[in-house]
C-alpha cells in the first residue's frame, strides 16, 4: 500500500527529461522542476522519495530526487533552462 507522502507527488523521470510534481504545493507552485535534463540519465538507475525534513520544527517533508548520471562528468546545471553556476 502506498504511502498518503507518495500519492501527493507525481514524479516522471526519463533519458532526457524530469517532471516532479507536488499536488499539495498551492496552485502555480504544484510543478517543482519541468524540462530536459542537462544531460542523460539512466532512468533504471534513478529513484524518488519523500522523508521528513529533521531541520523542520513545523513536521514538514521534502521530496529527495537521485538521477544515475549516464556519463559520468560535471552537470553545470539540472536543465537546459536553468542558469549555469
Amino acid at each position: 500500500m502506498r504511502s498518503n507522502r507518495v500519492r501527493q507527488v507525481r514524479c516522471t523521470i526519463k533519458a532526457d527529461s524530469l517532471h516532479a510534481e507536488v499536488t499539495t504545493l498551492p496552485a502555480g507552485r504544484a510543478v517543482v522542476v519541468d524540462g530536459f535534463l542537462f544531460q542523460e540519465v539512466d532512468p533504471e538507475g534513478c529513484t524518488w522519495h519523500v522523508e521528513d525534513d529533521k531541520a523542520s520544527s513545523a513536521g514538514m517533508r521534502k521530496l529527495v530526487i537521485s538521477l544515475e548520471k549516464r556519463k559520468q562528468m560535471r552537470w553545470l546545471v539540472l536543465t537546459r533552462a536553468d542558469t549555469p553556476v
